[in-house]
């Protein structure tokens, strides 16, 4: 689970999980509607807004509500500088109990949610893993030594899990200290939901809202339907496009993102919570859903959880359709992921189709 970063060290546009092509922004719009695009740091990471609307000049506060919105979400949900977080990892540190805002209360209770659902694999609580491995930093790519297989293990054979937090009352309570949280696993779909309501509740239908490559649409581009591009984890280019419905999400994790290398070997910044080392085995992990959060939460949950396990996950975990690409370059995805994609050169040759059951059908 990654951690929010400053903006020192993300303008790597390069490197999203999914390159946004937006196809649709390139041809004249003759529909009569006005398109407004926003670029803002938050979540460590380029968070690029894009809007559709008849008259944007209703609002014309727009600009300085979303960028205010993003940032206090940004500053409150903060692993490591000053913040919510900070206070309840204190607190949880020190046996003590806290009383905690309302939002809090609904994001906290969510991991706790997809902690369980996620049988593990999604755990908000190891934070101490994260900062062990540096990645609780600001500068997470100039670690110069890998943690000791002691000090890992101390860490997780004290199981810190989202089970061992209480809320009652607004007030939380740990009942082991070394659970220590970290939302940067999904605080940025939650984020993007809690933005995506705001600009509805002002009358805004069209949207895009993309936070380094991770996407929640609603509406369409003007009259034309959003359009996106699947990113190739070997390679900084988009190996296939996909066109979005009206309201959807599409979330990937990826082992190329953050990282740091010694004596040859990378280390990525997506942590097992059960053996404490990054994750091996799948390179990056592709979800599309309707709930932001869920689609945060399960692509790292896919990532982790290995091929088989990620299939059994799945449907409780929100997903709607999969892809995953392991290290070896196989692909394995469900017959529908398929149907949606339109790979830019050529279908794979290594394609699997693995289907597990959900509830209803995308479209």
């Amino acid at each position: 689970m990654t951690a929010f970063r400053n903006k020192i060290i993300l303008i790597r546009p390069l490197l999203s999980v999914i390159l946004i092509l937006l196809l649709t922004s390139s041809c004249q719009q003759k529909d009569n509607y006005e398109k407004l695009k926003l670029r803002i740091m938050a979540f460590g990471t380029w968070v690029d807004v894009t809007l559709y609307d008849k008259d944007l000049s209703r609002y014309p506060d727009l600009s300085t509500s979303i960028e205010n919105s993003l940032l206090q979400m940004h500053r409150h949900w903060h692993a490591w500088h000053p913040s919510a977080i900070t206070r309840i990892n204190d607190a949880c540190a020190k046996g003590k109990s806290i009383t905690i805002s309302q939002q809090m209360v609904d994001l906290l209770t969510l991991g706790k949610q997809m902690a369980e659902r996620s049988q593990g694999y999604f755990q908000p609580a190891i934070g101490q893993l994260l900062a062990l491995w540096g990645f609780q930093r600001d500068d997470p790519f100039n670690n110069q030594s890998v943690p000791s297989l002691e000090t890992i293990r101390q860490i997780v054979d004290s199981h810190p899990s989202m089970s061992q937090i209480t809320i009652k009352d607004g007030e939380l309570s740990c009942s082991n200290p070394q659970v220590m949280l970290d939302l940067g696993g999904f605080g940025k779909g939650f984020g993007l939901e809690l933005l995506k309501k705001q600009l509805l509740d002002r009358g805004i239908s069209n949207m895009l809202l993309n936070a380094g490559g991770d996407i929640i649409s609603y509406g369409k581009a003007g009259n034309r339907p959003w359009v996106v591009g699947i990113r190739n984890p070997f390679a900084d280019n988009a190996l296939a496009t996909l066109e979005l419905s009206q309201n959807e999400t599409v979330f990937t994790s990826g082992n190329y993102e953050r990282g740091f290398i010694i004596n040859g070997k990378r280390y990525h910044h997506i942590i097992n919570p059960f053996n404490g080392y990054p994750s091996s085995g799948i390179a990056s992990a592709t979800v599309i859903g309707d709930n932001g959060a869920w689609s945060d939460a399960a692509a790292t949950t896919m990532l982790l959880a290995g091929v088989e396990k990620a299939f059994e996950l799945a449907t409780d975990m929100g997903v709607k359709h999969l892809l995953i690409i392991t290290d070896e370059g196989q692909y394995y995805l469900d017959q529908g992921m398929l149907d949606l994609l339109t790979f830019i050169d050529g279908k794979p040759q290594n394609l699997n189709i693995l289907e597990f059951n959900h509830k209803g059908n995308r479209r």
